[in-house]
């Protein structure tokens, strides 16, 4: 006893006297300190007013739904869930099998039964009649899609028209009732290290909310001319394709879209689209279910250190034009290669991305200001704005020349460009991208599809193991081993 006693009298005078020797160091820094501590305490309020999600997720969610696509499209319900652990013995075991077998459900009522989807995404309403927003990749070529709202219902809802390029679709749910929305947020004010939340329905489990911060912005992967992805460590998962990704105001700033996941799960890296760019693009499919994208007609390069040097300009900015359509807006407008667009429509241009982007949203017909770059002057021209014409497209599967053919996961026009990719495919791993051109096959030089078959069936009755494909893009040339499928 006497011990413990001690031991008491002695921790005692330590905090007292550690008091003490506070007290006197703080009388010495009152002022200070005093600040210190509001700042602190405004700190901690901020960051607590932050990461306190719940009234926000209570907001929200009614707006959240599960989009169902069953047919003919890409990503079937064993790739979706590709990557679900298996967890013999585990609680978890069967709640896992039930969704292998295409359930789907975030409650497994006993007797129910559920017809297998296709796919299984996430999406939004942004409009009280119900216009829903989600992943073109979800929907594509979908014969039917319903809509899980959070009370449970399964609606019936007709696609009023996708994007490729941006992977965007746009749903009507097929019932006459006012419907909960959410509002578009500004994702051009969303700055790295913004805390954001996601909502969606990972794997099938409708309504779940994870949160993190926006990592980077800008994000190019490689799917398309209109890269410009909002980066996020926020948990995505497949399943959250097409769903919501909200600011702290309860907005959406991006539409989620893709993940790196080298495993099959999340890593920490997932990609969302900006809510500016999607508005726009959702507007037009709203409209008349498709989008017009302006054109002006020219080729454009980098601005590297030495051609602005050569070129007399000041720094590495702007877009070099490498060639001018014959008869194009670009053309009639007086500009010419080895011109360099500085700004286009009051947006300066500070690299190809810039223009790209600027030019796709411009409307056709509309007349815009262009400032350029042209015998070591900058000078202003006024330019009226094309409209992009989709290009002819042929599958490159080689299905017509019989049953062993390879399929190079490709679709060309007749110019042999390349104007699609399966995300799946060897070329898509080995960085063939659209816009490359196919230059030859097997050191053969080609012209047409029938030269690629040609090469490609001689190829298969010496039983190769693969092709060699020359391609060609703003790079220059280089050469792609791509093995072959018997199909």
């Amino acid at each position: 006893m006497r011990k413990v006693k001690y031991v008491k009298t002695f921790v005692s005078g330590l905090l007292i006297g550690t008091s003490l020797f506070a007290i006197g160091h703080m009388a010495s820094q009152a002022t200070t300190s005093n600040n210190n501590e509001v700042a602190k305490v405004k700190q901690i309020n901020q960051f607590s007013e932050t990461r306190n999600l719940a009234d926000l997720v209570e907001n929200v969610s009614p707006a959240v739904v599960q989009v169902i696509a069953k047919g003919k499209v890409k990503s079937n319900i064993n790739q979706e869930f590709r990557g679900i652990p298996n967890m013999p013995g585990s609680p978890f075991e069967e709640f896992f099998k039930e969704f292998r077998r295409g359930g789907g459900s975030n409650e497994r009522a006993p007797g129910r039964g559920y017809s297998q989807p296709s796919s299984i995404g996430s999406g939004f309403i942004v409009e009280a009649d119900g216009i829903v927003i989600t992943n073109n990749h979800v929907v594509d070529d979908a014969e039917e899609v319903t809509v899980r709202l959070k009370d449970g219902r399964e609606l019936k809802a007709n696609v009023l028209g996708t994007d490729p390029k941006t992977d965007l679709a746009v749903l009507k749910i097929d019932e006459d009732e006012t419907f909960d929305a959410v509002d578009w947020g500004n994702s051009d004010q969303t700055r790295v290290g913004d805390s954001v939340f996601a909502v969606g329905s990972p794997f099938g489990l409708h309504g779940s909310v994870t949160s993190g911060i926006v990592s980077a912005r800008g994000r190019e992967i490689g799917s398309g001319p209109y890269d410009d992805f909002i980066q996020t460590d926020t948990p995505i998962n497949k399943g959250n394709s097409g769903g919501p990704l909200f600011d702290q105001n309860g907005e959406v700033i991006g539409v989620n879209t893709a993940i790196y996941s080298p495993g099959g799960g999340n890593v920490g890296i997932g990609f969302a689209i900006p809510a500016e760019m999607a508005k726009n693009i959702v507007a037009d499919l709203i409209e008349d279910g498709t989008v017009e994208r302006g054109w002006i007609g020219v080729s454009i390069q980098p601005v590297t250190d030495d051609i602005a040097d050569s070129l007399g300009l000041d720094s590495k900015r702007g877009a070099l034009i490498s060639d001018v359509v014959s008869g194009g807006p670009s053309e009639k407008a007086g500009l010419r290669a080895g011109d360099v667009i500085l700004s286009f429509n009051g947006e300066n241009i500070d690299d190809l991305r810039d223009l790209t982007k600027s030019v796709a949203l411009s409307e056709a017909d509309s007349t815009v200001e262009v400032s350029i770059w042209s015998e070591e002057r900058e000078k202003t021209i006024d330019l009226k704005v094309g409209t992009m014409e989709e290009p002819k497209v042929t599958k490159a599967s080689f299905s017509g020349r019989g049953d062993e053919l390879p399929k190079l996961g490709l679709a060309l026009n007749e110019k042999l460009e390349v104007v699609d990719v399966d995300p799946e495919s060897v070329t898509a791993r080995k960085n063939v991208r659209i816009g490359d051109k196919i230059e030859s096959v097997n050191n053969v030089k080609v012209s047409s599809l029938d030269d690629i078959r040609d090469v490609i069936a001689k190829a298969l009755e010496e039983e190769r193991e693969a092709v060699l494909l020359r391609v060609k893009n703003k790079n220059g040339n280089r050469f792609i081993a791509v093995p072959l499928e018997r199909v």
